[in-house]
Parts: structure tokens; C-alpha cells; sequence
């Protein structure tokens, strides 16, 4: 498998970050795990990365696991000032959205957003982020 050289997870639940962090980490094949518990502190770090044109010093993520329901900005918030980044557009980055909810509007909204590769239902498992990765690779 080849390795992945950063992930970003984004969840206002810090039990969630530790139990999620723990799952990527027994893959094995990630490098790099950054945590943020908003997402206005995910998209300031992403829009640090576009203005100094950092993309390959400050390890801008290629996955970003956004959990959907968070206080101040939201996943689907976070999407909408996400695409307005140009750095991403160059080097694009699969966004999967994670929620303990399984609303089906929800889902849909994210499954038919153009960032967002796939939806995972928490809890997260190696084998649902896996078959995810698995997916995209074919």
C-alpha cells in the first residue's frame, strides 16, 4: 500500500479526534495525522498553506476526514470556503464526511457536493476508511 503522507481530521468531539486518531494510526501507512477540533481552525491552516504557497513544506493533507455537525461552522460551511481555496484545485484532496447521524438528507448533500469523495457513518473503522480508500484507487 502506498503510504499517505497526511491526514486531517476535523471534529468538535475530542473523544471522537482520540478514537479516530487511534484508528488511522493502526494502519500504518499514514505518516502524518493533523487534528483540529473546528473547522475554522482547519481552513485557517489550509488557507496559511495558499497564501505562502507552502503546499509541500507545511503538509498540506490529502484526505480531510470533516465531521458534518459542529458548532460555529459546520462541514457543509466548511465545504463552501474550501472551494474557494486555489491551491486545492491544483492539488486535490479527498474529503470524506463522517457523522453519526445517518440523515438522508444529509448523506445526499454530501455525496452530490463536487469536494467530497464519500460519506463514512461513525463510528470510523479501519475497514470503512479502507474500503473508501480502496475505492478511489480503482
Amino acid at each position: 500500500m502506498k503510504k499517505i503522507k497526511s491526514i486531517m481530521l476535523i471534529d468538535d468531539n475530542a473523544i471522537d479526534i482520540f478514537l479516530n486518531q487511534k484508528v488511522i494510526e493502526s494502519l500504518k501507512f499514514i505518516e502524518r495525522i493533523q487534528t483540529f477540533s473546528g473547522a475554522v481552525d482547519a481552513l485557517n491552516y489550509l488557507k496559511l498553506i495558499e497564501d505562502i504557497n507552502a503546499y509541500h513544506r507545511l503538509f498540506a493533507p490529502q484526505i480531510i476526514l470533516l465531521d458534518i455537525n459542529m458548532p460555529i461552522m459546520d462541514g457543509f460551511g466548511f465545504l463552501v470556503e474550501f472551494d474557494k481555496l486555489k491551491i486545492f484545485k491544483q492539488n486535490p484532496v479527498d474529503i470524506f464526511m463522517l457523522s453519526s447521524s445517518l440523515n438522508s438528507e444529509e448523506i445526499s448533500r454530501a455525496n452530490n457536493n463536487n469536494n467530497v469523495s464519500g460519506f463514512i457513518s461513525k463510528p470510523l473503522t479501519g475497514d470503512k476508511l479502507m474500503a473508501q480508500i480502496d475505492r478511489l484507487r480503482k
